[in-house]
């Protein structure tokens, strides 16, 4: 009988581990569904320039390797922004996607930043070191911009048109061809 009890107590502490897992991976996919269905901001007509925080414009941040750099350093030209974390395993993938199209844009007046959010500085240096980014990293440790812009879902994709105004804005992954659409777009 003692070993019945004994198998019991062993059955029991043998399934805790598979529940938790499938709990865990429960909640990752639901999160994954709701990054990736999530709502493309940027409609038929974008919205009027008074629509969208100032902010997203008009920001200034510091970069990795000492400078300050925001949307009005790149006047004229197509601006892609990957607003992302180091903890962002989707984010991850972002950058890959994100890291071809830099490649092919190069030279081309389409420039890329990535604004890590919420982050001190040493923390993005040391993931930066480990997987580098081939264009500006800048980092937010306040999440200023974010707060302001409300940007609660990363990673998430910004692109601004020649004319300095937001041409696409997205939570969750983006594709290649969606940005790709989305740079077109703004550079006419």
């Amino acid at each position: 009988m003692l070993t019945g009890v004994n198998g019991s107590a062993e059955r029991r502490s043998s399934l805790w581990l598979p529940l938790v897992a499938g709990a865990l991976l429960s909640a990752l996919a639901a999160y994954a569904g709701w990054t990736l269905g999530s709502v493309n901001v940027r409609a038929a007509s974008p919205p009027s320039t008074d629509e969208w925080p100032a902010i997203l414009t008009d920001f200034r941040l510091p970069t990795l390797d000492g400078n300050e750099v925001g949307p009005s350093d790149f006047e004229g030209q197509v601006l892609v922004v990957d607003f992302w974390a180091t903890w962002c395993a989707p984010c991850r993938v972002q950058a890959r996607i994100l890291e071809p199209l830099w490649e092919e844009w190069r030279g081309d007046g389409v420039q890329f930043l990535a604004i890590s959010l919420g982050e001190e500085r040493e923390t993005v240096a040391t993931y930066v070191e480990k997987f580098p980014f081939p264009y500006p990293v800048l980092y937010d440790t306040r999440d200023n911009v974010a707060t302001e812009a409300d940007i609660y879902a990363l990673p998430t994709m910004m692109i601004i048109d020649k004319a300095g105004e937001v041409a696409y804005l997205q939570s969750g992954l983006s594709d290649a061809n969606t940005i790709r659409g989305a740079v077109e777009s703004a550079r006419l």
